[in-house]
């Protein structure tokens, strides 16, 4: 069975399809991104007309993609800048008409998407101890398990929002440092998704293409996390621009982006952590095939684009 999903976030659209049989977990055969900079200029609490046509475009593309494809189904989710804009029901409605299932979601279902498509889409056997942070353009969500439930939270804060507000590094401290306060575990181990995490990954390994197969699951140590920080603050644009493995629209909120998670993971006191590429992206798949289908997948994701 051939699924779709996409994602609709602050910065940027995401789109997977992924083949899907009983056992074999998921098999991505087309995924994709368009920077649509959705969340920009939200200071005045509404959406710009120009970013709501951008990403209109933009899923309209993928919707038809993913039918010529053959999709059988196509589900689809809008998080911080949609959930907190006056007018985001402005942008869902425009979307009727491609008739995919895309709903707008809480920052807490946000965090609980994100932590079982990292988990299940690594492969871990179990959840106890893992925390899953999720920085995105408009929000961070950290979830875990505790007592054998699902919980998270959510926090206003990301790479295009701290960006635009020129947020310090001492604010981003602090904000943060607010939020974990309220966590009352320590994490065995901690699981980064997100277009911040994953470009961390691609510069790390100096990936002149991105292939997500290598930094899925790929290990950095939290002085590696702080050391990209600290450099990407150092350089100019459009020295930024030039590294490989950072995609050239992204460079002028990758800053802020990695010292947020350098933070997180300081504040948190781990030593090292894992790098996903599955996120809420694939957690809403792994949903819909426990609740809709009625099969409790456990298999992790592979890619394959042949």
């Amino acid at each position: 069975m051939l699924i779709a999903g996409l994602d609709i976030g602050s910065n940027s659209c995401r789109y997977t399809l992924v083949h899907w049989q009983k056992n074999q977990g998921l098999r991505v055969v087309e995924q994709d991104l368009a920077t649509t900079r959705l969340g920009k200029g939200m200071a005045g609490g509404i959406l710009l007309p120009e970013a709501i046509e951008r990403t209109v475009e933009a899923i309209t593309g993928f919707v038809e993609r993913a039918r010529q494809k053959g999709a059988e189904k196509i589900l689809g989710v809008a998080t911080a800048a949609v959930r907190e804009a006056a007018n985001g029901q402005e942008l869902l409605d425009r979307l009727v008409p491609l008739s995919a299932e895309i709903t707008c979601i809480d920052g807490q279902r946000e965090g609980w998407y994100s932590w079982l498509g990292a988990v299940q889409g690594l492969g871990l056997e179990k959840g106890d101890g893992v925390m899953v942070i999720d920085s995105g353009g408009g929000s961070t969500e950290f979830s875990w398990l505790e007592a054998g439930q699902l919980k998270a939270i959510s926090l206003k804060i990301g790479a295009v929002r701290a960006t635009e507000e020129k947020w310090s590094l001492a604010e981003i401290d602090d904000f943060l440092a607010k939020g974990i306060a309220s966590i009352p575990v320590k994490p065995e181990k901690v699981i980064l998704v997100g277009g911040t995490a994953t470009t961390l990954g691609a510069m790390e390994l100096q990936l002149e293409k991105y292939q997500p197969s290598l930094v899925h699951g790929l290990k950095l140590s939290a002085q590696q996390v702080a050391a990209w920080a600290r450099r990407l603050r150092e350089l100019n644009l459009e020295e930024r621009k030039q590294l490989p493995g950072l995609q050239p629209a992204r460079a002028d909120i990758i800053p802020a982006g990695a010292s947020i998670l350098a933070a997180a993971t300081h504040q948190l006191g781990t030593e090292q952590v894992w790098l996903s590429e599955t996120d809420l992206l694939y957690g809403q798949i792994y949903i819909y095939i426990q609740e809709q289908l009625k099969y409790d997948e456990k298999g992790p994701v592979k890619w394959d684009f042949s």
